[in-house]
């Protein structure tokens, strides 16, 4: 009787150790299975992130590329003149042939309002030039510019260009406190060397966000 009983609880352990060993079995093609779908799922995941990021780099590509002639004007006052005129008679000392290279000229943003204070800032000019080399000459003449009429000049940034610079910012700031002399390249931020030496580009110190 004590026999019989014994064969059969070994016969039970057995087979519950059998379905044990069928159950971890099981657990683990699930496991692995899910693992392999993850990985999947993730590989997919990185493929359309560096799909989008090569999307947006060809779009920023293009977006420089149509503002490559172009340039921003600020301080030019607001005028009951046409502003085509306007900028061109303020460009015209560059060069005598400046003016013909003018494609287009415009004020950004809205008209101020009637009444306004005349002290308001003016909005900004957007110009645009046929040539590279035309933008160039004009740029040549910032300094006269900012010192006769307070009129700084500007490359026409993207959107992630602007970003770009605001997160150098503070490179900038402590640039001018050490007594140098940094200025923009798009949104490449450079120091000017002494007398007769070439401007360096200066190191980022911050990732971007």
């Amino acid at each position: 009787m004590l026999l019989q009983m014994q064969t059969s609880i070994n016969a039970l352990t057995e087979a519950l150790n059998k379905n044990i060993v069928t159950f971890q079995k099981e657990i683990k093609k699930e496991r692995d299975a899910r693992e392999k779908f993850e990985k999947e799922l993730r590989a997919e995941r990185d493929a359309h992130l560096d799909t989008t990021k090569a999307l947006q780099a060809a779009v920023e590509s293009l977006d420089r590329a149509r503002r490559e002639n172009n340039l921003m004007m600020f301080g030019v006052p607001e005028s009951s003149q046409d502003v085509f005129r306007q900028v061109t008679s303020l460009l015209q000392p560059s060069s005598s042939a400046l003016g013909a290279n003018l494609l287009e000229v415009r004020r950004l943003g809205r008209a101020p309002a009637a009444g306004a204070a005349r002290n308001a800032r003016p909005r900004p000019v957007l110009v645009k030039f046929a040539s590279l080399d035309a933008k160039h000459r004009a740029f040549s003449h910032s300094s006269r510019l900012r010192e006769e009429h307070r009129i700084t000049l500007d490359d026409d940034l993207t959107e992630n260009q602007r970003a770009s610079r605001e997160r150098q910012r503070p490179e900038f700031k402590e640039l001018q406190e050490k007594g140098l002399r940094p200025f923009w390249r798009g949104d490449v931020l450079k120091t000017r060397g002494p007398q007769g030496q070439r401007a360096s580009r200066v190191t980022p110190t911050r990732s971007p966000a």
